[in-house]
């Protein structure tokens, strides 16, 4: 997973050798911002290459994400139907949520959802083994 506050270039990472690769979208004020970094990822071309951008996307996060108001925006990319290889199931947005249930909570609904159309992954509260086992019995891909 590559998020968008990123310091490693995407070329450096891809050059680890073959697997699955996720970029992490934080959306910004500048919709702009976002729109490029979206197709710079598609084209697994962008980079993010010093301290100077961690600063500067720090003051660019928009803590008025709305999922209702804004989906629409993302709607095309993010859908099963349209195609994404995987859901990342992370309650590290809680920063821009209230109440945000605990993964493994969220995870069995997204599952439920996903109905083994499209990989599913835990990011978060699974620090011992037995809960890493727990999240893949309850159908989590990793």
């Amino acid at each position: 997973t590559l998020s968008s506050w990123a310091t490693s270039r995407i070329e450096e990472v891809a050059s680890t050798g073959p697997c699955i690769r996720f970029f992490q979208l934080y959306v910004y004020v500048d919709r702009n911002v976002v729109a490029q970094l979206v197709r710079r990822a598609e084209r697994a071309s962008f980079k993010a290459d010093d301290s100077i951008l961690a600063s500067y996307v720090a003051r660019q996060i928009d803590h008025t994400l709305n999922w209702k108001t804004d989906y629409a925006s993302f709607a095309p990319r993010i859908t099963i139907q349209g195609g994404v290889v995987g859901i990342i199931v992370s309650n590290h947005g809680a920063r821009q949520l209230d109440y945000v249930p605990p993964t493994i909570i969220a995870l069995t609904e997204v599952v439920k959802f996903a109905q083994g159309r499209t990989l599913v992954f835990l990011d978060g509260g699974s620090r011992r083994r037995n809960r890493c086992f727990q999240t893949l019995t309850l159908g989590a891909s990793g």
